[in-house]
């Protein structure tokens, strides 16, 4: 297990990262069912667990699925959220509220109620059989990229480019829909309209 950061080495980091809060970014996505009621209840249920103080929340965006290309569209969003839990316990955090909504975990890239990805915390780089932070995929997903930068243009990832320098802005691929707020209410409504069905279920993103 490697944990440091950028201006310690692991060793020194080990020492100062304990009780220290730090700023988190979590990626939430999700294409199965009531995908912003879903959405809505995973940042609920971040918001009011221990150890964690809600800081903020980007738009909700429709992006179009990656790698496995024959499913429904991603509802996709960034929460930032300050914490002082581990990397361990983030991890434990973030795959509890997948399972409390329903995920559960079978095949790679098989359906998925929900998916929380561990982007960023604070300066920490963690390297574990379990967890990779920053995210290993994180500067190649416009999907995270584009909410992460409505949220912090000038937040500096690997590399040392900004997230405003990296996300490519609003496209056919990844385009805003509104806040959760507005857009839980309108999903529901067509889901309950004749036709509208209960969802799909299809292959995800990979990790």
């Amino acid at each position: 297990m490697v944990i440091s950061t950028m201006n310690h080495t692991p060793s020194e980091a080990e020492g100062t990262r304990r009780d220290q809060s730090r700023e988190v970014y979590l990626g939430l996505g999700a294409n199965v069912g009531h995908r912003a009621l879903t959405l809505a209840r995973a940042v609920d249920l971040l918001a009011h667990a221990e150890g964690v103080e809600a800081l903020d929340a980007s738009s909700v965006y429709e992006t179009a699925p990656v790698g496995i290309t024959d499913q429904p569209p991603f509802l996709n969003m960034v929460v930032r959220i300050r914490s002082a839990l581990s990397p361990e316990a983030l991890l434990e955090l973030a795959q509890e509220t997948e399972q409390r909504l329903g995920r559960v975990r079978t095949v790679r890239w098989g359906p998925r109620t929900l998916d929380i990805d561990i982007l960023l915390i604070g300066d920490l780089r963690v390297e574990t059989d379990a967890l990779t932070v920053p995210h290993p995929e994180l500067q190649k997903r416009q999907f995270v990229l584009v909410p992460l930068a409505e949220l912090a243009p000038d937040l500096p990832l690997p590399g040392g480019r900004t997230a405003g320098e990296l996300s490519a802005g609003e496209s056919d691929d990844v385009h805003r829909i509104g806040s959760l707020a507005e857009v839980s209410p309108r999903e529901a409504g067509r889901q309950h309209e004749p036709g509208g069905g209960g969802g799909c279920s299809a292959p995800q993103r990979p990790n």
